[in-house]
This record gives C-alpha cells, structure tokens and sequence, in this order.
C-alpha cells in the first residue's frame, strides 16, 4: 500500500514567488472610502460604514484581493496543503464600526 504525501503551510508561494506582494486588507471604518499604504507596504482599502450597497462594494474589493492574488500582484492569507491552496478571506476583512461605541474591532469577520 503506497501512502500519499502530505504537507502543510501557512503562508504559501503561488504563482510570482520571488515577487515583493503587498498583503491586501479591507477596512470597514466610519472614515472616506479610500486606499492607503501600510507601514509594512500593505494596502489597506478603507470602506465607509455609509457606503450605499457596502455589501456589494466588499464583494467586489474581496474578489479583486483574490483576483490580484491569482495574478500574483498581492498576498492575501492562505495555506497550503500538498498542491492545494486555500485562501484565509474571512482575515481580509476588519470591520472598526464597533470603536465608536467604545468596542473592540471585529476581525477575521
């Protein structure tokens, strides 16, 4: 009986692996929508809590994270698993509305 080969990672190197990509974070804040540039090079998509359809705008700004990870532009959280990657998305979104309140941000939402 031949056994299979299995391996796990938590950061995986798909597509551009020698290329610099900024990680890619979305932001829900009561703040203008707009994207700024983190300490690290990340780049961080601010979305006004006001934003008409906001959940149609965090679908597209989600699907082109994954789109520019496909393309290698940008990281996003993933791990791998043999040849098999899978991406974390629930951890590209921090919502910062709860702050006003006096409320710890929920991450990972």
């Amino acid at each position: 009986m031949k056994s299979g080969e299995f391996a796990i990672s938590s950061e995986s190197e798909f597509i551009v692996p020698h290329k610099i990509r900024p990680l890619v974070k979305l932001v829900i804040a009561n703040t203008k929508s707009r994207e700024k540039q983190g300490s690290f090079g990340d780049r961080i998509l601010f979305i006004n809590n006001y934003t008409p359809n906001i959940t149609q705008e965090i679908r597209e700004l989600v699907t082109e994270a994954v789109k520019g990870f496909l393309e290698g532009k940008y990281s996003v959280p993933s791990w791998t698993v043999g040849e098999i990657v899978f991406l974390d998305i629930v951890k590209l979104l921090v919502d910062c509305t709860p702050n006003e309140r006096g409320e710890e941000s929920n991450f990972d939402c």
